[in-house]
């Protein structure tokens, strides 16, 4: 990331070295785009090519928005903007339709999922003339990424397909490593748990052998989540090791440690696990999906844990005001990340569930299924289906019981599926041998 900015800075480009500098830049940046997309395209973009130098400035913020994505969330959005706008007031070139390409991941951070997919048809197109698969490739991981985000698990997973297929033949591993990570996810919130992670752990061995530590981890969390927490967590985060520079993967690492331990019923070493993904997040500013959803896990593993000490009322009063505490910027983030919308709600009629408000947390739970329901999440529709008609049943509805019943049975049968996928001599023999 600093190699990136110094080259800028080198090519003449500002460059801010503080907090306050980065906020300055960002806004200017900001209104620069929203000038190019309200004004003709006649009116900003000068009748000419991208000379060498601008060429490589273009590049350089590419590059480094694709880096500042693991370590800060506002540094990525102004490093993706400033090569975005140099490159729009030129003629159309590789670098903008790689800027393009990476639209929609920066701009799925504030919601603008539609407007990222508009660009990315685009970048695209432009990649269609000379063939570039290499660039095209990208282009569909970055949709998978925003696609995800928006709780469009079909499309992102034939994005990240079609991603690895054209990566495989253009021969970028790092990227296909990210199309993978959101293959998995998005199979495993379509119910598909089998193969989300047989595609989680081919993926982790693979990473492993290439040493590409932080696709470990992503994929070491795409395990955590594919299992529900019932992996052998260990002796595969042994398989790779974590920069201090990165924090987006040891915000992983910690989530999945915590999602392990609360598996297992250690509710208390779950919570610090889960806290301290959630402090890395704050600390470093990489508010994205995958860090936004830990502080939603850490109310769940706060309530779980309080449910465990029923007869000491003030330790758990504590708890609870935890995780109200912890759920309330996940409530807020799920309006722009809408993946992690249903679990948010449905952890928020729990907690009122516990509070004795019954009928406020009936409302909330039935708004998480109805999330769930639009967007084909059959993990978050099992598990609001469930807690929904647990509550339904305790106040009187006949119909509940049998409802939880055969909500109980398909969750069952999902962890079958995962038991025998993770008991198999062949899990223990693929990851082993990394």
């Amino acid at each position: 990331m600093r190699l990136y900015g110094d080259a800028l800075r080198r090519l003449g480009y500002w460059i801010p070295k503080s907090k306050s500098a980065l906020v300055l830049g960002l806004l200017y940046e900001l209104a620069i785009q929203t000038i190019h997309t309200c004004l003709p395209r006649k009116l900003y973009r000068r009748n000419a090519p991208p000379d060498r130098e601008t060429l490589l400035a273009i590049e350089f913020a590419n590059r480094n928005s694709i880096v500042s994505y693991y370590n800060n969330t506002p540094r990525m959005l102004w490093t993706h903007l400033k090569g975005l706008n140099v490159a729009e007031t030129r003629l159309p070139s590789r670098g903008l339709a790689y800027a393009y390409g990476l639209h929609p991941a920066p701009v799925a951070v504030l919601g603008m999922v539609r407007r990222g997919l508009r660009y990315s048809d685009v970048a695209i197109e432009y990649t269609k003339q000379p063939n570039d698969m290499l660039t095209r490739g990208h282009c569909y991981a970055m949709r998978s990424m925003a696609q995800y985000s928006a709780g469009d698990y079909a499309s992102s997973m034939k994005s990240a397909e079609t991603s690895i297929r054209l990566l495989t033949q253009a021969g970028d591993p790092y990227m296909i490593f990210i199309a993978d990570v959101h293959r998995s996810f998005s199979l495993w919130r379509l119910g598909e748990t089998k193969r989300s992670i047989e595609c989680a752990l081919s993926a982790f061995s693979r990473a492993v052998r290439l040493g590409e530590d932080a696709s470990a981890g992503g994929l070491l969390l795409a395990m955590a989540w594919s299992t529900n927490g019932d992996f052998q967590f260990q002796q595969m985060r042994a398989c790779f090791r974590v920069s201090e520079e990165d924090p987006l993967t040891t915000s992983w690492s910690h989530h999945a440690k915590g999602l392990w331990h609360l598996r297992a019923g250690r509710c208390s070493e779950a919570v610090d696990s889960l806290q301290a993904a959630w402090n890395i997040a704050l600390r470093h500013l990489v508010i994205v999906p995958y860090t936004v959803c830990s502080s939603t896990w850490l109310a769940t593993a706060l309530r779980r844990e309080a449910e465990t000490v029923p007869n000491d009322p003030r330790h758990r009063s504590r708890l609870l005001r935890r995780a109200r505490k912890s759920l309330r910027p996940a409530l807020w983030l799920s309006r722009f990340y809408v993946s992690e919308r249903a679990h948010a709600l449905r952890e928020h009629g729990l907690l009122l569930r516990l509070e004795g408000r019954t009928h406020a947390a009936a409302k909330q739970l039935a708004r998480s299924l109805e999330v769930a329901n639009e967007q084909g999440d059959r993990w978050q529709q099992t598990l609001s289906t469930l807690e929904l008609g647990r509550l339904q049943a305790a106040l009187g509805d006949p119909e509940a019981n049998r409802r939880v019943e055969e909500t109980a049975a398909i969750l069952s049968r999902i962890e079958d599926e995962i038991s025998e996928v993770v008991g198999r001599g062949a899990y223990d023999q693929q990851y082993n041998e990394t």
